[in-house]
């Protein structure tokens, strides 16, 4: 359609200049008698650069023709305005080249209607002397693209770009000396051979052999020896000075030689290269790279042409390039340094017993010697211009780039913060989780055999823990508390299932006409196809009764059904039970039992309303020990035990990270093999009381109706001192490193408290300062001697206990939090979370960031990371065995990632994706049937309204529901696989009167097998569920 609607155009443009043209003849000195049309004389005057007013005309004469360069004026000349067909032939006879002709916009169209009008007649080509004769217009196009009689040079492209011609000047060749005066251009560009035979013919005629020079306005003559040296300084740009004169060029400055290549080329087009006269080089270039490009590289060999590693940038030679990008690819300066030292060792060992005398190894080896010596000069010369790969920022290498858009000064240190969507950071493939897996396995398997080799701090060694100082308590000494505990059961849950085969999916029919119906039938068909509706159907609601768990089970991958060659689908089961309260503290044991099973322990909140009760100090409280195992794809859990706390309530829980491995296992240094673990409890009265678990307690269970409960007093107990006044413990932290030596805690008076359990007497540091501008709310441990403390105020300061220094602050929104946690056997850093909160598609989502130092500690990164929570993120935990990341929200789900910014220690690669995903997540729902009957009481209260029985101000308000006995009559709790968030959900509520049961409070994820979470809330649902990316 295009090409005929060309056509077109140029028919009417043909017919116009018919119209228009009187004459044909363009003599010289003759003027063309009409006027071109106003359409045509645009297209000319466009060609040859001119500017002209639409609305005016102006006739076209020869003095126009004059303006125009030579090659348009040729294309211009009249034969090529006659279109008819009758003249087609004898315009075709008026081109003198095939250069002229296809200089022509419609030369195919003349062609077409010579061959038209001459039927089986040929035509021959008009190139002087070249007499080929055409049948077809495809054969005669093709013959004069490439017909070089005539020519110095074959014709290459069909229609030359006349307003190129016109900014670039176009160097002449002339015949004579004094033809070049005033034409330094022209005089450049000739080779000097050339310029020697023109000047020595010009001498003959001269008089006493002085010629003048080229420029006008020099009245200088010189001999002809020295006429082309002076026209260079005369006329000509410095560049031309050293023509021929190549390696005096490369010893100058790289902005020296930038800016005579650049005068040079502004003198004229197109600069030749330097080598043009001693190596014949016909390089010439118009741009000032691609000629300094040239100049560095021109005439030289490989072993002495430059070139730059596109990694690295390494400056080398081409003939040395291939062994440096081996050594590129596969460069680890400290692993290769380390194996030099050992050959070097081993040398000397087997030199000093051949010989007996110290220093003869050199002597005896040489040129091994001297081999290692220049193999390790070269290492420390690559390690020292070796520059990043991925990213100029690495966190594996600890580097933060001094200038970037990213990095900033926070507190006198280099901030950088990587993008919180980073286009780079895909989505995990199967080799990125294997490769980083192998990295976390290498960094734990690093940090347990150096803890191993550490011995247990002074105060835990000297704890006796028996079975003795063991009570069991029994049924008639129970609290009040328990005793109504146990008789407790959850609020209707919800569990998922696979579908059955006599359960269909809704079809689409009866999915478009769930448009039309009514609140009750649409919360029924939320929950039949709620989760993933192909193979997952929500169960019956079901009050659990308390420490009774139920098993749940889901398909494998819901998106594509794999099945096994039995035909059986491969199913998720995971395990769920009710704890009796509100969860405050879920903490994951680090030990193993000795029939392969974990231990966690568990606390709730007596109080569902205030969560605070109205005597703390005097209340006895409960800590649940729980059981569960992984078999494959399978969880189970079961109750052990409860062990009675009579010194208040418990608000913050902790194991002690060195006793692991298996329990009975013997270790190299003493690790209390027979105890399940050291358990840290911080309470209501100020301190933290250390307890003993003994392993063999967990022999002895009860029933989920019946459960054992012992009593017991701590084996140790670390007090406050009196400036704390006895003030609650909210947040307690344990360093792994030197035997667990030091505990660290939170106190609600505003000071943070520092123990050190290596000492004979146990004394509590405070750490406080007056420039705190709100109290401590959380610690976690960072490196060996690091203490993060988070504040209300949404503050992160980093202390070197060493040097008790702050060394970092970090208060810039959306990354400081309220809270801080941390994994110090994989990451050096910490995770700060419950921040400010980012809007995204109308929702107020709470984000996390990832913070560490790096090497030269004179700066630090921030990695957002990709779990968010609506209302807040209540928990954090990594996982030590897989790295991932657990966060537990009030909007009730359950998120996983896996960052490879976070890179594990010992390892030196970035890793470069990012990958988050929904595990699970819990919805709070009206019953059904409590909507109707709220709807007939709305009704009942709207006709006593109108009938005057009942006055507007006596209208009953919904109920409130404060706690889970109320809940359980107004809610259903569904347990959903996956999100539980759809395209047009609205976004939740951040305030409720009502208890809100979807809430996760807690998770912590499994210490020893890894891929397990347990995780609860505050409907008291604990969950057991295996989770991966």
């Amino acid at each position: 359609m295009a090409r005929e609607m060309a056509n077109e155009n140029i028919q009417a443009e043909d017919s116009d200049r018919d119209k228009a043209i009187q004459s044909t003849d363009t003599s010289p000195g003759k003027k063309i008698k009409t006027e071109l049309p106003t359409k045509a004389r645009k297209s000319k005057l466009r060609v040859s650069g001119k500017q002209t007013d639409s609305g005016k005309k102006r006739p076209f004469t020869e003095d126009s023709l004059d303006r125009l360069p030579k090659e348009v004026v040729e294309v211009s000349c009249a034969p090529n305005l006659v279109t008819n067909e009758t003249s087609a032939l004898l315009r075709y006879k008026a081109f003198k080249s095939s250069r002229e002709f296809l200089a022509t916009h419609n030369h195919t169209e003349l062609l077409e209607r010579i061959f038209k009008s001459r039927e089986a007649r040929k035509i021959v080509c008009p190139n002087e002397g070249c007499g080929t004769q055409f049948l077809a217009v495809r054969t005669a196009l093709a013959h004069m693209r490439n017909c070089t009689i005539g020519f110095k040079a074959p014709i290459m492209g069909v229609v030359p770009n006349y307003k190129r011609a016109r900014l670039l000047v176009v160097p002449h060749q002339y015949d004579k000396y004094a033809d070049y005066r005033d034409h330094p251009g022209d005089w450049a560009i000739i080779p000097l051979k050339e310029k020697k035979r023109l000047i020595s013919e010009a001498a003959e005629y001269a008089k006493g052999g002085l010629l003048p020079c080229i420029n006008p306005k020099c009245r200088v003559k010189s001999v002809t020896g020295e006429l082309d040296a002076h026209i260079t300084k005369c006329c000509l740009p410095e560049y031309f000075q050293y023509m021929g004169h190549i390696k005096e060029f490369r010893k100058m400055d790289r902005k020296v030689q930038s800016r005579m290549v650049r005068e040079g080329i502004a003198f004229l087009n197109r600069m030749p290269c330097l080598n043009r006269d001693s190596m014949k080089c016909e390089a010439s270039y118009s741009h000032a790279h691609g000629l300094l490009y040239h100049l560095d590289r021109c005439g030289l060999r490989d072993e002495e042409r430059p070139w730059k590693c596109y990694r690295c940038g390494y400056l080398s030679t081409v003939f040395l390039s291939r062994e440096h990008l081996k050594e590129c690819n596969d460069y680890d300066g400290n692993e290769v340094g380390e194996e030099m030292d050992e050959e070097d060792e081993l040398v000397d060992g087997q030199d000093n017993e051949a010989s007996g005398i110290s220093g003869e190894g050199d002597q005896a080896h040489p040129d091994g010697r001297s081999e290692r010596r220049l193999k390790r000069q070269k290492l420390k010369m690559l390690k020292k211009k070796q520059k990043p790969f991925h990213c100029v920022a690495s966190i594996a290498r600890g580097e933060v780039p001094d200038e970037s858009s990213r990095t900033s000064i926070s507190s006198g240190r280099k901030r950088y913060k990587f993008k919180s969507l980073d286009s780079a950071a895909a989505a995990p493939t199967s080799y990125d989780r294997q490769k980083y897996q192998l990295a976390v396995e290498k960094a734990e398997n690093i940090f347990n055999k150096n803890r191993d080799d550490e011995e247990l701090c002074k105060q835990l060694l000297d704890l006796r823990v028996s079975l003795d100082s063991w009570i069991r308590v029994t049924s008639e000494d129970r609290s009040e508390f328990l005793n109504e505990m146990l008789a407790r059961c959850s609020i209707p849950l919800c569990l998922p299932r696979p579908k059955s085969e006599d359960s269909a999916t809704p079809s689409v029919e009866q999915a478009s006409s769930g448009n039309d119906m009514d609140a009750q039938n649409q919360e029924e068909t939320e929950e039949k196809t709620m989760g993933f509706a192909e193979l997952i159907e929500m169960g019956p609601p079901e009050r659990l009764p308390i420490f009774q768990p139920r098993s749940f089970k889901h398909p494998l991958n819901t998106s594509e059904a794999t099945q096994s060659f039995s035909g059986k689908m491969d199913v998720v089961e995971g395990c769920t039970a009710f704890c009796g309260g509100p969860i405050s503290t879920i903490q994951c044991c680090p030990r193993q039992l000795e029939n392969g099973r974990e231990c966690v322990a568990v606390t709730v909140l007596q109080d569902h309303e205030n969560g605070w009760p109205s005597e703390p100090d005097n209340r006895t409280d409960y800590v649940q020990f729980w059981s569960f195992l992984k078999e494959g794809r399978r969880v189970a859990a079961e109750i052990l035990f409860i062990m009675e706390v009579k010194r208040g309530m418990v608000l913050c829980t902790i194991w002690c990270p060195s006793l692991r491995h298996t329990v009975g296992a013997e270790t190299k240094q003493e690790r209390k093999s027979t105890l399940i673990g050291m358990l840290a409890v911080g309470t209501v009265n100020g301190s933290v009381d250390i307890y003993g678990i003994p392993a063999s307690i967990a022999s002895i269970t009860g029933t989920p109706n019946d459960p054992c409960v012992w009593q017991t007093e701590p084996n140790l107990t670390l007090q406050s001192p009196q400036c704390c006044f006895d003030a609650p413990i909210i947040s307690v932290a344990w360093n792994e490193y030197n035997g667990s030596s030091k505990i660290a805690a939170v106190s609600v008076s505003g000071e943070v408290l520092l123990w050190n359990l290596d000492g004979i007497a146990i004394e509590a540091v405070t750490i406080f300062e007056d420039t705190w501008v709100s109290p401590p709310a959380a610690v976690a441990f960072a490196e060996k001697d690091q203490l993060a403390v988070s504040f209300r105020e949404k503050m992160l300061r980093l202390y070197d206990l060493s040097t008790n220094e702050c060394i970092i602050e970090e208060n810039t929104p959306r990354t400081a939090g309220v809270k801080v946690a941390s994994c110090q056997r994989l990451f050096p850093g910490i995770i700060s979370y419950d921040g400010d909160c980012i809007t995204m598609n109308g929702r107020q989502l709470l984000i996390a960031c990832y913070i560490t130092m790096d090497t030269a500690k004179t700066g630090f990164f921030v990695v957002p990371i990709a779990n968010r929570h609506e209302v807040a993120t209540w928990d954090v935990a990594i996982c030590p065995r897989t790295g991932l990341i657990l966060t537990a929200g009030a909007d009730g789900r359950l998120k996983v990632s896996l960052n490879g910014r976070l890179s594990p220690r010992e390892d030196k690669t970035d890793f470069v994706f990012n990958g988050c995903r929904t595990v699970i997540s819990l919805k709070a729902r009206k019953n059904v049937s409590t909507i109707t009957q709220v709807e007939e009481n709305q009704l009942d209260i709207s006709t006593m309204q109108k009938n005057g029985t009942l006055a507007s101000d006596d209208e009953e308000p919904e109920p409130i529901c404060t706690n889970l006995e109320s809940a359980s009559k107004m809610f259903k709790l569904d347990l959903i696989i996956g999100d539980n968030k759809t395209e047009n959900s609205a976004p939740l509520s951040q305030y409720s009167l009502n208890l809100r049961l979807e809430s996760l409070n807690r998770v912590s994820p499994s210490q020893v097998a890894g891929g397990i979470s347990v995780c609860g809330g505050e409907a008291g649902i604990l969950i057991f569920y295996p989770c991966n990316l």
